[in-house]
């Protein structure tokens, strides 16, 4: 039975805060056109656990294909952290998830806009052929740079440390949604991106040192965040750096020196997503894992 602690008065007061950040979350399953695999009816645990370390709210969209809760999405349920709105849409089949995914972050983002991003990824939701336009989005990738909990370390414990080490989750938060809202409209843009790849690196340093330090298990894993940057602009501010190749390797030394961890980050072209208003904020997410931090 899972735990229930004082921190979900805590976390309910962070969901009143205006800055707070949503993510649309699904099973692990694959849509290729109408068929659908599903490998499991209900939220990864090592995927929940890396959606409740970073954002604050979470929404599962149901269907004609109904996914069922189990104990962990029922308790975050009930610290009001996770929603299950009703979405149906297309003609069924693997298109009607997908959509109520697609229909549940439109909407989100309509009314919170920046606030809310898609998982996407192999614990999560895989479209054979994505749900954008090839080469029209940018792609930032944290190598070896995220540490995320084990998929065994109590729910509740996630939230307390949350709750501890909010400023560093919020330093780390703050600089990459920067490079999306920051930018496309600065005058300087690859000023202004070396600024926040410079901020996003010491953040991910921070947070490392935090893992280790921590007294449940953490994984390295390399974090990546689809942004709404024109791939012309992201080939302007990368300048001298090789596009889809990592910046930059003294920073990513440095960090290695503090940490034990090798990481860098790798900026290339992405998926542009499809959608009624171009989204402020990183507007997709995904992680891969590579070993213990300790």
């Amino acid at each position: 039975m899972i735990d229930t602690v004082s921190v979900i008065d805590t976390e309910k007061q962070l969901l009143e805060d205006p800055g707070y950040r949503g993510l649309v979350v699904c099973p692990p399953l694959t849509i290729d056109g109408q068929k659908i695999h599903i490998r499991e009816s209900w939220l990864d645990k090592q995927e929940l656990r890396f959606s409740l370390l970073f954002w604050d709210r979470l929404c599962w969209p149901t269907g004609d294909i109904h996914l069922g809760d189990n104990e962990e999405s029922k308790y975050l349920g009930q610290c009001g952290i996770l929603e299950r709105p009703h979405y149906k849409r297309g003609p069924g089949g693997g298109q009607s998830i997908l959509l109520g995914q697609i229909a549940a972050y439109e909407d989100l983002e309509r009314k919170h806009p920046g606030s809310w991003a898609m998982a996407q990824g192999d614990n999560s939701l895989m479209v054979k052929g994505g749900i954008g336009d090839i080469g029209k989005g940018a792609m930032i990738e944290l190598i070896r740079a995220v540490p995320i909990p084990d998929k065994e370390v109590p729910l509740y414990e996630i939230l307390k440390l949350k709750d501890r080490y909010q400023d560093e989750l919020t330093r780390f938060r703050v600089h990459l949604e920067g490079i999306s809202k920051e930018v496309s409209n600065s005058l300087e843009p690859s000023a202004a991106l070396e600024s926040h790849l410079k901020e996003i690196n010491s953040a991910c340093s921070d947070l490392m040192a935090l893992g280790k330090s921590w007294q449940f298990p953490m994984h390295v894993s390399s974090f990546k965040a689809s942004l709404n940057l024109r791939p012309s602009l992201v080939g302007k501010v990368m300048g001298a750096w090789e596009i889809g190749g990592v910046w930059p390797a003294e920073i990513a030394a440095l960090a290695a020196a503090a940490t034990g961890v090798w990481n860098g980050v790798k900026i290339d072209t992405d998926l542009g997503i499809r959608s009624i208003k171009a989204p402020i904020s990183p507007y997709r997410y995904a992680y891969t894992i590579h070993k213990k931090l300790r």
